[in-house]
Formats: structure tokens, sequence, C-alpha cells
């Protein structure tokens, strides 16, 4: 009988497998073209791509920065040299006392990536989702063993809370708090946020009222992901005397969800109960990334939908042009890709746009809240039109 071979540990990250063969703890480098080139040369010995690729990974961050933000680095070639690309690759470096990239950012994670076509963005994607979380920003800096940084990629670490347009339903058909609080942790649960007990968890709670018909629930047990959930009923209907027309529920196994209580306090503070009960989709996803109440801005809120025209999606190079254009204005803008099941993030992050996934002909929702909202939507619009000056070699 022959000897079973073992194989490597690793991790799913998006069409590759991270394997920790991949990875290399402990690395050194004077500065960013020394990184480039170390990540460089475990890609050619990886046989993922041909010698000369090392040169295309200088030109192209000659051209364009690749530092994402958070101390994380993504040194990649251009589209014109995808012939020199094997097979699409990944391969991680840990340089713990950091290496200085650009206008003094210390990076701590260089991840060299290498794609035969446009499926580095879902690379991107699953990593700037990950390595994109708050709660993770200092375990990079520690990282200590290869088991460690696949754990990072698995996103064990992430305990950013988790809401977008899914954990939101409007005129659930109940006149019943049970189900509405059972329709509410479905919502938590189907998203990840819960295990198998986490539904009847939930529905053993008692849920508060906030007044003016909104309720609140949440529990801290059998969570596996922090989110937030917002449901209204088809028709308001009473429980315990008080009048019911929408509950929000949280699965807590974090603190991240206090920013969104601050939030709702503030509402309940100024009596805009019916912001949580009348806004939209695209408004209530605003109203907690931003941390600010519609109130405080609704005279001063634009927005607007562009069509993505770039041949190649946005990789880090349109991306970065686009987070420059958001930056220019005071307004707080972010952005929803309509495509996907991305979050709503912060238009001004890199990190957080990358995030998002964005391919030739996704609908990109944009919200700008603030006094100069309305010029920020017409700048980002010329810029989404004009197709983000992607004419240089974009990543393989």
């Amino acid at each position: 009988m022959s000897k079973k071979k073992i194989k490597p540990l690793g991790v799913e990250i998006s069409m590759l497998k991270l394997n920790e063969s991949d990875i290399f703890l402990n690395q050194n480098a004077e500065n960013k073209c020394d990184a480039i080139k170390q990540i460089g040369h475990s890609l050619v010995s990886k046989g993922a791509v041909e010698s000369f690729y090392i040169n295309a990974m200088l030109k192209r961050e000659a051209q364009c920065s690749t530092y994402l933000g958070k101390g994380i680095a993504i040194p990649h070639g251009t589209l014109s040299t995808r012939n020199l690309v094997k097979e699409t690759s990944v391969v991680i470096h840990h340089y713990p006392e950091g290496v200085e990239w650009d206008n003094g950012h210390a990076v701590y994670i260089v991840i060299g990536i290498t794609a035969n076509s446009d499926e580095h963005l879902d690379i991107l994607k699953q990593l700037t989702r990950v390595l994109g979380s708050e709660a993770i920003q200092q375990k990079i800096r520690t990282l200590s063993n290869k088991q460690d940084v696949i754990e990072l990629f698995q996103g064990n670490n992430q305990r950013d809370i988790l809401f977008d347009k899914s954990l939101i339903q409007k005129n659930f058909p109940t006149t019943n708090m049970v189900e509405l609080i059972a329709a509410a942790a479905g919502l938590l649960k189907n998203k990840g946020c819960g295990d198998s007990i986490f539904t009847s968890e939930l529905t053993s709670q008692i849920p508060s009222p906030l007044g003016k018909g909104i309720w609140i629930i949440g529990t801290n047990k059998h969570v596996i992901q922090t989110g937030f959930a917002l449901i209204t009923s088809q028709q308001s209907f009473t429980y315990k005397n008080q009048t019911v027309k929408a509950l929000i529920a949280f699965a807590a196994n974090s603190c991240n969800h206090k920013k969104f209580l601050d939030v709702i306090s503030t509402l309940i503070f100024e009596q805009n109960h019916s912001l949580l009960l009348n806004a939209n989709d695209e408004q209530l996803l605003s109203l907690f990334c931003s941390q600010k109440t519609l109130s405080r801005e609704k005279n001063h809120s634009r927005s607007a939908t562009f069509v993505v025209k770039n041949k190649h999606g946005l990789h880090t190079r349109p991306d970065t042009k686009l987070v420059a254009e958001a930056r220019k204005f005071r307004s707080i803008i972010h952005v929803t890709n309509l495509n996907n099941d991305s979050k709503t993030v912060n238009a001004k992050s890199l990190i957080k746009v990358l995030s998002l996934g964005v391919k030739k002909g996704h609908h990109l929702t944009f919200i700008a809240n603030g006094q100069d909202a309305e010029q920020a939507i017409e700048s980002i619009g010329k810029v989404m039109t004009s197709g983000l000056a992607d004419r240089i070699g974009t990543p393989p």
C-alpha cells in the first residue's frame, strides 16, 4: 500500500488555493523595490511567471503605487506582460519590521498576484474584504506563523459588522412579534451571522420598544459574525399594548455593533424614528456606514448611479483615481456595487473600493452627504464617464 500524501494546509482564495508553501515570514527589505524583487522571485520560483515579469512589476509600481493602505501592498505586472504569466497565483511575504512604501507608509504584508485573465478582480475582492477589517489591522504586524496567515485570509479574525441590502426587508407580512423576530433571525443566519441554534436563541429574547413602533432585539450567543438586520411589517400591529412597525435585530460577538447603536440612539433622541421606517435601502446603508443621521445632512444629500466602462473593471489604477477624486470633497461619500453582494463602503478608502470587485458593466451607486455633495457627485460622474483614464497596462 502506497503512503498517502498529506496535502499542505491551505485555504481557497477565490479561484486559488493558498498553501503554507506560498507564505514567507520574517522577510527583510531595504525598500519597496527590494520587496517587489523578492516577491517576484518567489513567483518565478513557484513557476507562476517568467523571470521578465519582475521588471514588469517594477514598471507597474513606477506608473502607480500598489499600496492599498493599512500596511498592505499588492505589486503586480501590467496587461502588456500577461503573456509572461503561466498560471494564476498568489504569494505572500510578511515584513515584521515594515517596508517604507510611499510617503512614509509602512507595509507589513506584500501580496504578489498573477492571473491569466480578469479573475484577478475576484482575487482582489476577496483579499481586500478580509484584510480591510478594522479588527485585524493590529494583527498584521505581529503574525508569527503560517497558520496565523491562513486564518487571516479565511477571515477567522474578521469582526466588522455585517449590514447590506440582504439584511433589510420591508413590508414583511405578519402581525405577530415572534414571526417578525424569526424573520429577522433568518436574515442574519442566512448571511452567516449565526449557527444552527441562533434562530431559536434570538426568538427566546424579549424585544425592547424604542418608541413610535420601532423595537430592538439582540443576542451574543451562537453568533459567528456580528451583524445587523432591519425588518418592517406590512401593517402595524400591537405587542404588549404597544404599536409594532419595525424591528432592529443584532447578532454580536464583538463591540462593532455599538457604532450602529450610537446612530440609532441619535435618531431616537432627535425624534427621527421615521427615518428608519421610510428611508430606502441605499439611504439606510449610507446612514449607518457613515455614522451620521440623515436628518443632519438631509438637505445636502445627492446620489447617482454610473455604469463602469473600463474593459478590465476597476483594478488598482482606476480605483486609485476614483478614490483620489472622492477625497477632493469634504462630503461623506459612499459607494455600492449593485451587481453583487458587496457592502456599501467608504469611497475615499482604496482598500474598501477594491473590495467591491467591480467589473465592466457593473452599476455603482454613489451617495454623498455634505455641503459639497452636488459637486462631488458631478465630479465623480465625469471621471466615471471618462473611464478613469485606464489607458496604460493593467494587472494581469
